[in-house]
């Protein structure tokens, strides 16, 4: 496995250690990595970005802002793609962090707060308890051209660690680019990641870290997470959505029986079918979904929850609710 690596030299250990995954993002890029670089930390931190053997033209603007940035910038290019033999991506990148936390970012989102990772490492250091913590996020659905500005779904602020659990089993409310954790935190997940060979790295490594952790939660807006129509988790197809929700599904089974079996099977089945028929009406499968809800038809309910969703996302891009929101913020 050929790797070309770019090291700085003679700097202090990081705190933070910047984790960025890219394949074909040549379109993003550049945005992600301005997000990285006008960060202002009290600390040292290092940005390391994991290049898949991208065809377009992704480690060509990578490699220009290393040359830029050489004592901050690692680069580790692959010649051949790796995610397609069935490699842990997530965990090989993991592996060059010197960081004591961690925080992932991948190469189509970006930041929109240069001091995100001054606030997240400030509360790693001040709650021990705490494996991981997140903020709130933008949300923008290329398709659509719709921004959702300070979207959260995870109402995980003040409740118990096994709330967190029920609530991240069934769905996760997290957006990654917004997750710096303590690196001992996944000691040892990359083991359970080749047995899961899940279609995700987000859902089992959360779930993984509150094993053992407490997870944070910070108000403010420091990221947007772009849903694109195809991506590593955002499809066209509703058989490759099919496929990435009975991952999801084989990971909550798993982790639902290592903390004692806290949620009826059932219910995590609901979820699944909930996510499907959600992806069924955010991307005009009413056919398919009016099939799908043949099978199940006694669970009215998933109709409703599987709504939410797409009316929230109109509500919340329009014009009027934007400016509210601002008008919220500056009161």
């Amino acid at each position: 496995m050929k790797m070309v690596e770019k090291t700085p030299k003679n700097d202090p250990a990081p705190l933070v250690s910047i984790v960025c995954l890219t394949f074909n993002h040549e379109k993003y890029i550049a945005q992600t990595i301005e997000g990285f670089i006008f960060q202002r930390a009290d600390f040292p931190f290092e940005i390391i970005i994991h290049d898949d053997a991208s065809t377009d033209g992704t480690l060509k603007i990578i490699r220009e802002y290393q040359v830029r940035y050489p004592d901050l910038i690692n680069v580790i290019a692959q010649p051949e793609n790796l995610y397609s033999k069935g490699v842990r991506v997530f965990s090989l990148a993991l592996s060059y962090a010197k960081g004591i936390f961690i925080a992932y970012c991948e190469g189509d989102d970006y930041w929109v707060d240069p001091d995100k990772i001054q606030k997240q490492a400030n509360f790693l250091l001040n709650n021990p308890r705490y494996g991981l913590v997140f903020t709130n996020s933008n949300i923008f659905y290329e398709s659509k051209n719709k921004l959702v500005i300070g979207h959260d779904r995870s109402n995980l602020k003040n409740i118990s660690i096994d709330e967190a659990k029920k609530k991240l089993l069934i769905a996760n409310p997290y957006t990654t680019c917004t997750s710096m954790f303590r690196k001992k935190a996944v000691a040892g997940y990359q083991d359970i990641a080749r047995k899961l060979n899940s279609k995700m790295d987000d859902l089992p490594l959360w779930l993984y870290i509150l094993d053992k952790y407490k997870i944070g939660l910070l108000s403010d807006i420091t990221a947007t997470y772009r849903i694109r129509s195809i991506s590593a988790s955002h499809f066209l197809k509703l058989s490759d959505a099919v496929r990435f929700q009975k991952s999801r599904y084989k990971v909550s089974i798993y982790f639902n029986r290592q903390f004692g079996n806290i949620i009826d099977k059932n219910r995590l089945k609901d979820s699944y079918r909930e996510a499907v028929l959600e992806f069924c009406l955010m991307n005009d499968y009413y056919i398919d979904s009016l099939r799908y809800a043949k099978s199940f038809a006694k669970h009215v309910s998933l109709f409703s929850r599987a709504l939410i969703r797409p009316i929230y996302i109109w509500i919340a891009s329009s014009s009027l609710y934007k400016s509210a929101f601002l008008f919220y913020k500056k009161s």
